[in-house]
């Protein structure tokens, strides 16, 4: 390509390659047809997000303890069923007490490879915080504010309310829509 300026001059720009996309007809997409820039994973921004203060904080704590999934760091990458279930039941499982008002929110999250299946590749120690509500067990150790880094392996749970858990969940459904994201494909999760 080469640009010429009313001036008479002429320019050539570097050269760039296209990036490349992926098209598919993926049944797990709510629009089975679709088309992605693959090679560069999306950010799912929960922080401009209004009315889930409790499930951002946890997120914003699990990363800072040195689980993936936060921008410039180690990406997430989804799951479908039952992979999901299973990652949701291998973390909040074993979480006990009353569920009126509150849910069990597990970070990363069930529908990423990363999520807490018993025996998965990113098996290790849980983890909760104080303010969660949930007991400090051996095998789940009560982090204290502010995080200093763990590792990053295992997962992390906390109690926040229903609202914020069901809020949160309707915003991770949009994104994997809105991106494209199919099972295999890297994202972020930005958290305040």
């Amino acid at each position: 390509m080469r640009i010429k300026f009313k001036s008479g001059t002429t320019v050539s720009p570097p050269s760039a390659n296209s990036p490349l996309i992926r098209c598919d007809n993926d049944p797990n997409m709510r629009d089975y047809f679709g088309c992605a820039f693959y090679q560069a994973p999306p950010v799912l921004d929960y922080s401009a997000k209004a009315n889930i203060g409790d499930f951002n904080a946890h997120v914003a704590r699990a990363q800072q303890s040195g689980l993936p999934g936060a921008p410039n760091g180690a990406p997430l990458n989804r799951v479908y069923e039952p992979t999901i279930s299973q990652n949701r039941r291998g973390a909040c499982g074993p979480v006990t007490g009353p569920r009126e008002t509150v849910s069990c929110d597990e970070y990363p999250f069930g529908s990423s490879d990363q999520g807490g299946r018993v025996g998965g590749p990113y098996t290790g120690p849980a983890r909760t915080y104080n303010g969660c509500q949930i007991p400090m067990l051996p095998s789940r150790p009560l982090l204290q504010s502010p995080v200093e880094y763990y590792n990053n392996l295992g997962h992390s749970v906390c109690l926040i309310p229903k609202s914020q858990n069901n809020r949160a969940g309707t915003f991770l459904s949009w994104f994997y829509t809105q991106s494209r994201v199919i099972a295999g494909d890297k994202f972020y999760v930005k958290a305040q």
